[in-house]
Order: C-alpha cells, then sequence, then structure tokens
C-alpha cells in the first residue's frame, strides 16, 4: 500500500509539472512530447475508454498522461519524466534510485510471488544477490524505518522540483499563479523532523 501511495504521488507531481509548464522559461513542447515519447517505448495513447472513466470529475490532462506511461517503478526513468520538462535536475538522488529499486523489489516479491524473493529477481539488484528463494520476514521497526525513508525521499524531491522550477518561472507569473505554485510543492507531516 505504501508504494501504491508513492506511484500516485509520482503521478501527481508529473500532473502539476504538466500544468505549470505554461510558466516554465525552459519547457519546450517539441522536446517534451519526444523525450516522453522516446522513453514510452514511442507510445503514448490516451485510449476513448480512458476518457471516458474521466467524466464527471475534474481531471487535469497530465493525470491522464502520467497514467498512461509506463516505469513508475523505475526511478531512473521517472528522472527522464521530470527532465522532460526541460529542467536539469534529477527528482531522485542516486542513493534514493538504490533504496527505490529494492523497495520496488520488495513489493513486486510481496504482491506477485507470494512475499519470496526468486533468484531471478534477486539477481537484478546487486543488494538482493544472497537473497534469492528467501521469503521476506520484516523486523518489527521496518515500517518504521520505511516511513521515514519515505519522507526524506518525497521532501528531497520534492524539493528539488520546486526550486528548479523557481529558477525557471516566467518574468511575467502573477503572484498569484506563484502561489499556486508553491502550494503544490508545499510539503506537511504531522513528524516534520522527518521531512529533512
Amino acid at each position: 500500500t505504501i508504494m501504491s501511495y508513492f506511484e500516485m504521488y509520482e503521478k501527481y507531481i508529473f500532473a502539476g509539472l504538466f500544468e505549470y509548464s505554461v510558466y516554465l522559461n525552459c519547457f519546450k513542447s517539441r522536446d517534451f512530447c519526444k523525450s516522453i515519447f522516446d522513453n514510452n517505448k514511442g507510445e503514448v495513447g490516451i485510449s476513448l475508454n480512458q476518457l471516458l472513466a474521466y467524466r464527471t470529475i475534474h481531471a487535469q490532462a497530465g493525470l491522464m498522461i502520467a497514467n498512461e506511461l509506463s516505469n513508475w517503478h523505475n526511478p531512473a526513468k521517472v528522472n527522464l519524466y521530470i527532465k522532460a520538462y526541460g529542467l536539469e535536475i534529477d527528482m531522485y538522488s542516486s542513493a534514493d534510485i538504490h533504496d527505490l529499486d529494492v523497495l520496488w523489489q520488495i513489493r513486486h516479491s510481496i504482491a506477485h510471488n507470494a512475499a519470496t524473493i526468486s533468484k531471478p529477481d534477486a539477481q537484478k539488484l546487486e543488494m538482493l544477490h544472497n537473497f534469492g528463494s528467501r521469503t521476506i520476514i520484516f523486523k518489527n521497526n521496518f515500517i518504521f524505518e520505511l516511513v521515514k525513508r519515505m519522507h526524506s525521499i518525497v521532501f528531497g524531491a520534492t524539493t528539488r522540483i520546486h526550486n528548479a522550477i523557481t529558477e525557471n518561472l516566467s518574468a511575467d507569473i502573477s503572484s498569484e499563479d506563484k502561489g499556486k505554485i508553491d502550494t503544490f510543492f508545499k510539503i506537511e507531516s504531522p513528524i516534520s523532523i522527518w521531512l529533512r
């Protein structure tokens, strides 16, 4: 469930960037389309059935596109999706990518392999090489440590993107629209000390 919410976070960041890209000096629509197509096997298609699913809700075009993209479980690819907006930053640091790769693999093993890391899956990541054919059992503090780490990843990623957007805003943006962007990228938590 935590990773499902995390995927939703990634999609909403992408969708927000799509909506606010009109205010970015660095955004080039042709480059954006090429990058998104190149990093999604040359295909992004929104079917009529998919559009029908959005009836009666106020859905952003960016969210419709995000829901059609693959690779949300691949943080290196997500970095490329963010760079498609012309932002010269990585959403995820190399440490984030390392941890997220492991977390996505654990999620896959729990959801699809009855909480067992298969030998082929264990070979995908060096950190898991010695865990093939082993059952995943979490220690008592795993969820606590996971939530702390996810706070750190989300705070760092969102802050990096917000800073990059702020540096690339059009000079004629209204203070109201700038405020909407700042609000969109605001991060809060009941445990604010974890946001660093």
